[in-house]
């Protein structure tokens, strides 16, 4: 019998911004965690356009103050999540995603922050 390793997508390692897909709670034999699915913008090289690359990031199902979810959701939201709150699921929203590789080589999704519309500058107005 043979192993094939799939060819995944392979994203620098960097900063980018990405959009919320979805999030799904599943368990298994750890116990119940996220899914997060992400719509990831990959600037293309030598002035190729970008793409969108998905990539899937699990965390576990905690959203205490301490949690990578309540962080999520907080660059997610804008602001903190307040005690007792219910959330949706912010899909469509948008932030910006730290990529780093695995120790198998994989892209993983670090942390997320805030995104920020970048100012556009118009001609004479100083910023």
């Amino acid at each position: 019998m043979t192993f094939e390793i799939p060819i995944t997508v392979d994203i620098p390692d960097g900063t980018y911004v990405a959009s919320l897909a979805g999030v799904t709670e599943d368990s298994g034999s750890f116990g119940k965690f996220r899914r997060w699915e992400w719509l990831v913008e990959v600037p293309g090289k030598d002035g190729a356009a970008a793409t969108i690359e998905s990539l899937t990031q699990l965390t576990s199902a905690n959203t205490g103050p301490q949690s990578k979810s309540y962080r999520q959701l907080t660059a997610l939201l804008g602001e903190a999540p307040k005690a007792g709150q219910k959330i949706d699921s912010p899909n469509g929203k948008r932030v910006t995603v730290t990529i780093t590789h695995n120790d198998k080589g994989f892209p993983t999704i670090g942390e997320v922050g805030p995104y920020v519309d970048p100012q556009m500058a118009l001609p004479g107005i100083p910023r």
